[in-house]
């Protein structure tokens, strides 16, 4: 058996979101701009938005092209089929049509894994206090 040290890689989980322009650049660069930059910083990025609909395939290729060697792509699985992967692989093409969606990662070797969300985790309401003055 060959044992292999573990990696660890450090990514981040958005480039198109609007609160993150201008955390690594501070001249907050254009949308098409920023995965290239951030792959300046890390290795990997989790595609997050496949979970609501599935990547035009030019926009995967795109990430593709723009990424250097040993980059790696995340792909979070549409969330009918984190929810109920049974049911979606019986009764839908999803699971196919999300395969042909990866093909550019799969084929340029930057899939890293496909990943599943089965429930979209709410963030905690925050409620204001007043200053109490300690």
């Amino acid at each position: 058996m060959v044992v292999r040290p573990a990696r660890i890689r450090v990514g981040f989980g958005s480039w198109t979101h609007q609160e993150c322009n201008g955390l690594l650049d501070p001249k907050g660069p254009p949308e098409n701009a920023r995965l290239k930059i951030n792959a300046t910083w890390f290795d990997h990025v989790a595609l997050n938005s496949s979970y609501h609909r599935l990547p035009p395939r030019a926009f995967v290729e795109n990430g593709v092209e723009q990424m250097p060697t040993g980059f790696v792509f995340d792909f979070k699985l549409p969330k009918e089929i984190s929810r109920q992967p049974e049911s979606a692989a019986r009764e839908s093409s999803l699971v196919a049509q999300t395969w042909r969606a990866a093909q550019p990662l799969i084929a340029a070797g930057k899939l890293s894994m496909f990943f599943s969300c089965p429930r979209q985790a709410s963030a905690p309401k925050i409620t204001g206090r007043k200053n109490s003055g300690r």
